[in-house]
């Protein structure tokens, strides 16, 4: 589980600090007025992505975690390295990481118009860095994107709730859809 562990005094930094009742999620109060994370608490690990907005990277582990799902290894070919050429990271995070933590699994999502890496940025780096050929993953199914996302409302000047982050339910049932045409393609056997 990736999850930071909050004090008091972290949720505090919080102006307007209040847990949403029976949902995952919290209210706050932003410079621009009152707003509520919808899919996270506050220490969780998210990833903001363009396409999809914000997805919980905390909630893909504890899945993954539930399932008592095994890595798959793939490769580090230049399909890969194409793909996140593109993706920002911190290269001083790379050269300080210890081998046991670049040995770590990273998470991709399967969309409809391939896979996503969208944890383990830094540790895919640094194995590229270190010269390694394969690195251990899971392959999360698009139907993650329905539990995983948060969204970001924001109360308006009149009191209704206008949502500014996330996808909509629409726009999430037409990726899911268009990901799981492509599902059969991208799932290959387990490799131990």
């Amino acid at each position: 589980m990736r999850r930071r562990a909050l004090s008091k005094a972290d949720l505090a930094a919080l102006p307007g600090y209040k847990p949403v009742e029976g949902n995952r999620g919290y209210y706050f109060d932003s410079p621009t007025g009152r707003c509520a994370f919808l899919g996270t608490m506050p220490g969780d690990e998210c990833h903001i992505h363009e396409r999809w907005g914000m997805i919980n990277i905390s909630k893909c582990w504890d899945e993954i975690e539930r399932e008592g799902g095994a890595p798959q290894i793939t490769a580090i070919d230049d399909r890969l390295k194409q793909n996140i050429a593109s993706y920002e990271f911190d290269q001083s995070l790379v050269d300080a990481m210890t081998v046991s933590r670049r040995d770590e699994p990273v998470l991709f999502i399967l969309a409809d118009d391939g896979v996503h890496l969208i944890d383990g940025t830094h540790r895919l780096r640094r194995r590229i860095q270190d010269g390694r050929r394969d690195v251990r993953c899971f392959l999360l199914a698009p139907t993650v994107f329905r539990e995983a996302r948060v969204i970001l409302i924001r109360q308006q000047s009149e009191g209704s709730w206008q949502q500014e982050i996330g996808l909509n339910e629409e726009d999430l049932d037409r990726e899911i859809r268009a990901a799981e045409d492509n599902l059969q393609s991208y799932v290959r056997p387990v490799q131990r």
